[in-house]
């Protein structure tokens, strides 16, 4: 499968429910309106991909998983809707740009990343390049500020670069040691040595952020 990057407003919830497969009827009666209308919205995409029929589940480190050779990554807002397909692992995150980053950014950014860019999409682009790392991680790296770095931007070029970091001791390495789970290996073989370099894609929809990654573009 060549890589893509699907991007869709979210349609209303009764136009979603009326064309949900019936798995996912029933297993988004559990959420909240809003949260329905999201998880509703991601899974129409990988079915109009993958067909209506394409078995949709989750693995240890509750990232979402197809039931054959193709991998995805999800993303939603209130707005939108992102998956990115591949045949390698893959991830994406969307945020809209009227978030405000700046109150949460000593949480996340480092003092030399807030030095990358003076352009306003700085640091919404730097928390979703941050989530990708994450989710390429095998959600292992929970420490944005000392696993997860944002070395490069050029939002002219589309281009934004990180490093998933794993140290001894940290967090992120010990509970992949202790877990002795899927996804702890899944950690360890996405870091693949102790930091790992990512190269990620930057696209607007509107006045929405989108950062993807795809594992075989690196």
């Amino acid at each position: 499968m060549h890589n893509k990057l699907i991007v869709r407003p979210l349609p209303p919830l009764e136009e979603l429910l009326r064309d949900a497969a019936a798995a996912d009827t029933q297993l988004s009666a559990k959420f909240a309106a809003s949260r329905r209308r999201e998880f509703l919205a991601w899974r129409a995409i990988v079915r109009s991909q993958l067909g209506e029929d394409a078995a949709i589940g989750y693995n240890v480190a509750g990232a979402p998983v197809t039931g054959c050779h193709v991998h995805i990554g999800v993303s939603h807002s209130r707005l939108l809707a992102a998956v990115v397909m591949s045949d390698a692992p893959c991830a994406v995150d969307t945020e809209p740009l009227e978030r405000n980053f700046e109150r949460v950014a000593p949480r996340f950014m480092r003092p030399e990343e807030r030095a990358l860019s003076d352009d306003r999409r700085l640091t919404a682009a730097v928390w979703c390049a941050k989530e990708v790392l994450h989710k390429l991680s095998g959600r292992c790296s929970s420490d944005m500020l000392r696993d997860l770095h944002v070395v490069s931007v050029d939002f002219q070029a589309g281009r934004i670069c990180g490093i998933i970091r794993h140290t001894a001791g940290s967090d992120a390495f010990s509970a992949a040691e202790s877990a002795g789970t899927a996804a702890a290996t899944e950690c360890e073989s996405a870091a693949g040595s102790a930091e790992r370099h990512i190269k990620m894609r930057i696209d607007m929809a509107g006045d929405n952020i989108i950062v993807s990654a795809f594992m075989n573009e690196q």
